[in-house]
């Protein structure tokens, strides 16, 4: 375990936009279970995991590059991203 394990805040901003973009689309709560203790980094790494495989599946690994999680920084300092421009996404609601 590491310093952001159980981190309520994440878990908190995580929900919210999870039921901003996502909560029409899928029962919330089995994640609102899961998290109500903070998000963990295995939680977390876990799902980065999954949404990989689902983008590779459905691009090819090649062209899947451009859409997939990126984690940068070291130690204390990690942050995830995308690396995509605001211009290049677009919401469908």
């Amino acid at each position: 375990m590491n310093e952001y394990d159980n981190n309520s805040e994440y878990a908190a901003e995580f929900m919210q936009a999870y039921q901003q973009y996502l909560d029409d689309l899928k029962d919330d709560d089995r994640t609102r279970e899961t998290l109500k203790d903070g998000m963990t980094s295995q939680w977390l790494s876990e799902r980065i995991s999954a949404v990989k495989k689902s983008i590779e599946k459905t691009l090819g690994k090649q062209a899947a590059k451009t859409y997939l999680v990126q984690r940068t920084g070291r130690n204390n300092n990690i942050h995830y991203h995308i690396a995509l421009t605001e211009e290049q996404v677009h919401l469908i609601e």
